[in-house]
């Protein structure tokens, strides 16, 4: 297993140019999408009004359970961006993102969204949003010229329906059920309801599934996948508006690296890198795609978007939550408040039953745990590492995590499928760690 240096240093060219190439492809096909006509767009949009009168900003398809909150706030705002009449010409467009974030009586987008559609423009403050690629409009302009957001919602729906299968068929026949029951806390957190219904979530479903999908194809034990992490990263940066992208990473590491150990060869040092060498190129990925949008932006544009994006970033590091001075936000804090979202009886009781169940496998099983650990210990090391990839995240975005823990949550996708693989590894060993028990004891 080549060592960490010599996996990054084997990648630099080729993740130099991916990097580049993505910068030009993102930059074309923002352009290209805003040469489509937006008066046809507009009118599914109209079509579809109404959804955002009776549902409101942030409804929730389980009263009372912020697990089950939708975000249909970011979703008006992305719909406002999507059919805003040229007002530039089309290169300024594509990097200047504009919206109707807020109308003058002061509703936020949905309400904005309302005049909007209606042409009651004298009712609306216009506002740009450049240090975002809002690659989502590469998908969502095209789609808008054939159908309303309602059929959009529905579309979403049966593809996300469709890849989940797949994944699941895929995951089963690689890992058996240990694999699938991991998989199926992971997905049950990413929690396929909102992100069908909420445009807004659907980047970093997609972009997860997919990565998922394409890590399971790794054939060779040596074979590190250096540009499947570089891209999930890219993706996450170009689609997403800041969600929670660090699941594009984790949940498909987590596949990877039990594909990786399937005839136990891994180390706690083989682990090691592979985590690191897996974050690094993904960050490489996301946060190297975001300063490419700064980069043409600012050459584009008249505004200085590196000075808006580093306002941006001290505002999300920042440890205090607005309007509440004097009110630091710990670490502590972030992960008491994302981790109370998952604070409801059916969650409990499904949490409390899977406990019960890993308890008699404990029992059952008691005599080999130890060997397993022993022999699993390079797995069993990464498995927790990664668990913890949320939590690192959380701790330095510390106001973006804390305010919007009605999705920031969704990050623990990595911990609960991290977490059940390794317990379902301990408590109900797989058939050649019953060998490998009985080797020892004769």
């Amino acid at each position: 297993m080549r060592k960490l240096t010599d996996i990054l240093k084997c990648c630099f060219y080729p993740v130099a140019i991916m990097l580049l190439f993505a910068w030009l492809v993102g930059f074309l096909s923002m352009v290209f999408v805003y040469t489509l006509p937006t008066a046809p767009m507009e009118q599914h949009v109209k079509a579809s009004i109404a959804t955002f009168e009776q549902e409101g900003n942030y409804p929730q398809w389980a009263k009372g359970i912020t697990f089950t909150q939708q975000d249909n706030f970011t979703d008006a705002l992305m719909l406002s961006t999507a059919i805003f009449p040229k007002k530039d010409s089309t290169f300024v467009m594509a990097m200047k993102n504009y919206n109707y974030a807020r109308a003058k009586d002061g509703s936020g987008p949905a309400g904005a969204l309302v005049h909007q559609v209606n042409g009651q423009f004298d009712e609306l403050q216009a506002s740009s949003y450049e240090r975002y690629w809002h690659g989502y409009n590469v998908v969502l302009k095209p789609l808008l010229l054939a159908m309303s957001f309602s059929n959009i919602r529905c579309l979403n729906y049966m593809l996300q329906f469709g890849l989940l299968i797949f994944l699941f068929v895929r995951v089963n026949e690689k890992f058996g059920w240990r694999g699938l029951v991991g998989l199926g806390f992971g997905v049950l957190v990413l929690n396929p309801e909102s992100a069908s219904l909420s445009l807004q979530f659907a980047p970093i479903f997609y972009t997860t599934v997919i990565a998922c999908l394409l890590c399971l194809k790794t054939q060779r034990q040596e074979s590190f996948p250096c540009l499947l992490f570089l891209l999930s990263g890219i993706c996450s940066s170009f689609f997403d508006l800041l969600t929670y992208p660090i699941v594009s990473l984790g949940l498909p590491f987590c596949l990877f690296l039990c594909s990786r150990n399937m005839e136990n060869t891994l180390s706690i040092k083989m682990s090691l890198s592979l985590v690191l060498g897996a974050s690094v190129l993904w960050a490489v990925g996301y946060f190297g795609m975001w300063f490419g949008k700064w980069v043409m932006a600012t050459l584009i544009t008249d505004q200085n978007v590196f000075l808006n994006a580093y306002n941006a970033i001290q505002y999300r590091l920042d440890g205090e939550i607005p309007g509440m001075q004097g009110q630091e936000i710990t670490v502590l804090r972030v992960l008491r408040s994302q981790l109370g979202v998952f604070y409801f009886k059916a969650m409990l009781v499904l949490i409390l039953s899977f406990m019960a169940f890993l308890g008699v496998g404990a029992l059952k099983n008691r005599s080999q745990m130890k060997v397993v650990l022993i022999k699993e210990k390079g797995l069993a090391f990464g498995l927790i590492l990664t668990s913890l990839m949320p939590m690192g995240w959380a701790a330095v975005i510390k106001n973006h995590s804390i305010i919007h823990t009605f999705f920031t949550h969704k990050g623990y996708a990595i911990t609960f499928c991290s977490l059940t693989i390794l317990a379902l590894m301990i408590c109900y060993p797989r058939e050649n760690s019953h060998k490998a028990v009985e080797n020892m004891t004769h």
